[in-house]
């Protein structure tokens, strides 16, 4: 995937399909952010943009 090649990330990332089936699954439109570990989703952040909040996903990343 180009994002891995032009961007590596030292964790996973995940992006959706072309057919959203990431949003219908988990109402992640426009935009939402997801922590998960061990394949449990540890935290869910808000629907966005408004309720997006990079503090609480530092917040939970600083602690893994």
């Amino acid at each position: 995937m180009m994002l891995e090649r032009d961007y590596p990330a030292p964790f996973p990332v995940v992006v959706d399909t072309m057919k959203n089936d990431a949003r219908r699954q988990y109402g992640a439109y426009p935009e939402r952010r997801f922590v998960v570990k061990d394949g449990v989703i540890i935290y869910a952040g808000g629907v966005g943009p408004l309720s997006f909040d990079p503090l609480a996903v530092r917040r939970i990343l600083l602690t893994l």
